[in-house]
C-alpha cells in the first residue's frame, strides 16, 4: 500500500475577470399567481425561467443560471405597478 504524500505548495491562479453580465427572461409577460390574467383565455404566465450569462475579458462567457451561487431577488417599489428584479 503506497503512502500519500505531505507536504506544501504554490498554487497561482489567473482568472479572467467578468465585464458584463447579461439576463434574459424566458417570456414577454408575467403576473401574479391567483391572478385573473393567468386564468384562461388570456393564460398570462405566473413564471419565467431566467438565463443568466457573465461575459469575460478574456472572451470567454459561462452560463451561471443553475449555478447555487446565483440569487434572484424580487424588489417592489411603492410606486412600481411591475416588479423590478435584478440578479
Amino acid at each position: 500500500m503506497t503512502s500519500p504524500l505531505k507536504g506544501t505548495g504554490v498554487v497561482m491562479v489567473d482568472l479572467p475577470e467578468a465585464v458584463s453580465v447579461t439576463l434574459v427572461g424566458g417570456g414577454a409577460k408575467i403576473t401574479w399567481e391567483g391572478d385573473g390574467a393567468a386564468l384562461p383565455p388570456f393564460g398570462v404566465a405566473t413564471s419565467v425561467p431566467l438565463q443568466v450569462v457573465i461575459l469575460f475579458d478574456d472572451g470567454s462567457s459561462r452560463d451561471v443560471s443553475l449555478d447555487p451561487r446565483t440569487v434572484f431577488t424580487l424588489t417592489l417599489t411603492r410606486t412600481a405597478t411591475r416588479p423590478s428584479w435584478r440578479a
